[in-house]
């Protein structure tokens, strides 16, 4: 219960083939980054990844309270996406889901 009541707000979960969470990501378009910071420190004791999606101009508002003492314990599990590199991504996998389509025999 406690385990998803800590989760339950995570905007978007993705779960390994043993169905525990492999990444934990949050997109922060106008709310503080550092609400996300707080989840992802309550459920660092997973073996996960966290992410916090952004525009590219709060990147710096990212790293300045990633640094603090407060996130210490997750700093080297957090990583940064901008909207423009998930969109990319995104674009990419469709073409490669396309592609992968048509050699299958």
């Amino acid at each position: 219960d406690n385990l998803v009541r800590l989760a339950q707000n995570v905007d978007v979960i993705w779960f390994n083939i043993r169905k525990m969470p492999e990444s934990f990501f949050e997109i922060e378009h106008t709310t503080d980054i550092s609400n996300s910071l707080k989840k992802f420190t309550d459920l660092q004791d997973f073996y996960s990844k966290f992410v916090i999606i952004a525009d590219k101009i709060r990147k710096f508002e990212f790293e300045n309270k990633l640094n603090s003492s407060s996130f210490i314990s997750i700093k080297n599990r957090v990583e940064f996406l901008n909207y423009d590199e998930l969109a990319e991504y995104h674009s990419k996998a469709g073409q490669f889901a396309e592609v992968e389509r048509k050699i299958k025999f």
